[in-house]
């Protein structure tokens, strides 16, 4: 991204959150003069229905002389002059000035005064609103300091009205700031420890809603110096999941000795059933899951000959015919993503007896670069060059990790495979996942019939290699307990296979393996939806096991510029 993309996304950012606060301001402003008016409307009613008074108020019998009694105000007069003062009295500082003449004469003044009073209101008002719109948004080259200006408003939660004190951080985060660069970790860490014993002065253990909330605002502010943006530029995320993870560790950090303090979140209880849809989870990361436009020059009647066509073609070829299918599985590709989105889905076999090209390598990822644009192979094979060595210079430096030196002491770079091997194995044990969640090892000259009668095959999809992990000598996919492809070589190809199932079918990824399946997604094929997960327990944003890793191999990254 360019530096004038950032500058127009910070603009528009800052615009944004301006508007909000004026319309907020408005909104309240309105409602107080409604409320205003309304009392005045009741007022005037008072005032020209002065009959209604009488009957309530009994005035005093006095004798008076004749001279004194020509003199004195007219009873009624009188009687509409004490009931305007006692209203304003209670509702109004400053009662406003009522000359003592006939009936008429006062309620054409008090008409008049309110007249007046409303013009005042929406002058003010008018005035009010200049001044909002009147504000210059600082850019950040001509800040003497960094400062997050919140408006003050009353009755709203402290969060709302929180101002973090720029004063209280590191030097390193100013200059960062200032220089739209991206903090040291040192810096970061501090930085982290301050806005926490800040927001800690208003309460001792904010809900991770009002850390998602003050966090937001920082990276409104600073969104250059706090996304997660990899040494060559990759964008892998704004930046809220990775400062949120951090900050809610430290609120969680200065609250464990205080029990009381804890938040617990409330257990759903066993009872409650889910209704089988299709939705978000499916769609999560998706740019085409559900096409409505059929080819040119295409219907449903011609589609589906083309669809039979292809099962002819298997019929007679096998997956020899994988290639010549392969322009017939883009044709259909509409019709074929209206099959698996079916509410209840399909089982994996009758996909297979229906679209049995989709299990061919070249189908698989021909259909998981249409569902996202990403050509899965090329990405995971460049990823695993560029990325592969701070993840092995990260395992290096982790200690008392048996599984991550299990893997690092077996580990024999010869080949780019041999290196993709011990990244992903070195993800699982990072992560303490088991290896056979991802991974099943079967014999080198098993076949597929052997594995499903040897082997207990889950569900979900499991990478199934022949001979040593390390090492594999082919690979086939399982899903549903059936073998569904293979045997095939290159093992970075049945991890493309393994992982674009789960997007091509619609699947869910397993509690036991979702922080590598989620770590692939982000870091090294760069699907960052801002919500929402593939993960069967659905947390909500980024997985903050992942986040920790990502934000590790970023200030690593930066570190060894």
């Amino acid at each position: 991204m360019s530096s004038v993309d950032y500058l127009r996304e910070f603009v528009n950012e800052r615009l944004t959150a301006a508007a909000e606060e004026i319309f907020g301001v408005f909104k309240k402003t309105i409602v107080e003069y409604e409320e205003e008016i309304g009392r005045q409307r009741r007022l005037l009613d008072v005032v020209r229905k002065p009959e209604i008074k009488l009957q309530i108020i009994e005035l005093p019998q006095q004798h008076v002389s004749k001279e004194e009694e020509e003199e004195e105000v007219p009873a009624e007069q009188q009687l509409c002059i004490q009931e305007i003062n006692s209203r304003l009295d209670r509702e109004e500082p400053e009662p406003p000035q009522i000359k003592e003449e006939q009936e008429e004469r006062c309620t054409s003044q008090e008409e008049n005064s309110l007249i007046d009073s409303n013009s005042g209101a929406v002058a003010s008002l008018v005035f009010s609103l200049n001044s909002w719109s009147s504000l210059s948004i600082p850019s950040p080259s001509t800040q003497s300091t960094p400062e997050m200006s919140v408006t003050a408003l009353p009755n709203r939660p402290w969060y709302t009205n929180f101002r973090v004190d720029w004063d209280r951080m590191p030097t390193g985060i100013k200059t960062a700031a200032l220089s739209l660069t991206r903090p040291s970790p040192t810096d970061r860490r501090e930085m982290v420890k301050a806005v926490v014993d800040q927001m800690r002065e208003h309460e001792l253990n904010p809900s991770r809603a009002v850390c998602h909330n003050i966090v937001r605002n920082i990276i409104r502010e600073y969104p250059r110096s706090f996304a997660d943006v990899d040494r060559n530029g990759e964008f892998v995320g704004d930046g809220c999941s990775s400062l949120l993870s951090q900050i809610k560790t430290r609120v969680e950090y200065k609250n464990r000795n205080n029990p009381l303090s804890r938040r617990r979140r409330k257990r759903r209880s066993n009872s409650e059933g889910r209704t089988l849809s299709r939705g978000p989870v499916d769609q999560y990361g998706c740019v085409r899951w559900e096409p409505s436009d059929l080819p040119s020059g295409e219907t449903e009647v011609t589609l589906e000959d083309v669809r039979r066509q292809m099962v002819t073609m298997h019929s007679e070829e096998g997956m020899a015919g994988a290639e010549r299918a392969v322009k017939l599985l883009e044709k259909t590709y509409t019709i074929q993503r209206r099959y698996l989105n079916r509410t209840p889905p399909p089982a994996i076999w009758d996909v297979k007896k229906q679209w049995p090209f989709l299990f061919a390598q070249r189908g698989m990822f021909s259909h998981f670069l249409h569902l996202t644009d990403i050509s899965i192979v090329a990405k995971l094979t460049e990823a695993m060059e560029r990325k592969g060595d701070t993840i092995l210079k990260l395992c290096h430096k982790l200690n008392k990790n048996p599984g991550v030196e299990e893997v690092l002491a077996n580990y024999e770079p010869n080949t780019a495979e041999d290196k993709a091997v011990c990244i992903i194995l070195l993800l699982l044990a990072y992560f303490k996942e088991a290896r056979d969640a991802i991974i099943l090892q079967a014999d080198p000259f098993s076949t597929a019939a052997d594995i499903q009668r040897t082997l207990t095959l889950p569900s979900t999809p499991r990478l199934i290699v022949s001979g040593e992990v390390m090492k594999p000598r082919a690979w086939m996919l399982s899903i549903e307990g059936q073998v569904v492809m293979g045997p095939h070589a290159k093992f970075i190809n049945g991890i493309a296979a393994v992982f674009a199932s789960y997007y091509n079918f619609n699947l869910q990824y397993p509690e036991e393996a979702a922080c590598t399946l989620e770590f692939i997604q982000r870091c090294f094929l760069g699907i960052n939806p801002e919500n929402g997960s593939k993960a069967e327990k659905a947390r909500g944003g980024i997985n903050p096991h992942v986040c920790t890793l990502l934000r590790k191999l970023m200030d690593l990254e930066w570190m060894s510029m």
